[in-house]
């Protein structure tokens, strides 16, 4: 912003310099500071939206890395019970091993720890999406200004 400001006063400067050297109008001065300003002003809204759309990458990235997880986690428990499952059918098992794969087999359908992090990743899933929808309609708010300010209203 800094800078945008120190440019601005060396454009107007400049300006100054020149229509006074050519003693123009002050109206047709004004139209160029206002000129000049438009241009500046559509620049720093053009930053504003790069960095709201890599912001806007950043939280897709963590959304797809919170998924991943979810997935990945998800399978896990499900290869397990799958394999207890299998092992519980065996007809050879003996009485110990199955009382221990049957205990095994209820632990992980009433795992605490694990619907714990599955909630606490779908709830790092829906601030994700919050956030994302947030950036969105400021990138959208930022353009809509953009293109007024563009066609000079």
């Amino acid at each position: 912003m800094r800078k945008a400001v120190s440019l601005f006063f060396v454009l107007a400067l400049g300006l100054w310099t020149t229509t006074s050297a050519r003693a123009e109008e002050p109206g047709s001065w004004l139209q160029r500071i206002a000129s000049e300003l438009r241009e500046l002003h559509l620049g720093l809204l053009e930053d504003r939206r790069e960095i709201l759309q890599t912001r806007m990458q950043d939280v897709e990235r963590e959304l797809q890395a919170v998924q991943n997880r979810q997935q990945r986690e998800q399978r896990s428990q499900a290869q397990e019970l799958s394999e207890i499952e299998a092992q519980l059918s065996q007809p050879s098992l003996n009485k110990g091993d199955r009382e221990d794969l049957e205990a095994r087999r209820t632990e992980l359908l009433a795992n605490a720890s694990f619907q714990n992090a599955q909630a606490a990743l779908a709830q790092r899933e829906a601030q994700a999406r919050e956030r994302l929808t947030f950036l969105q309609q400021r990138l959208q708010l930022l353009v809509q200004r953009a293109q007024e300010l563009a066609s000079g209203r």
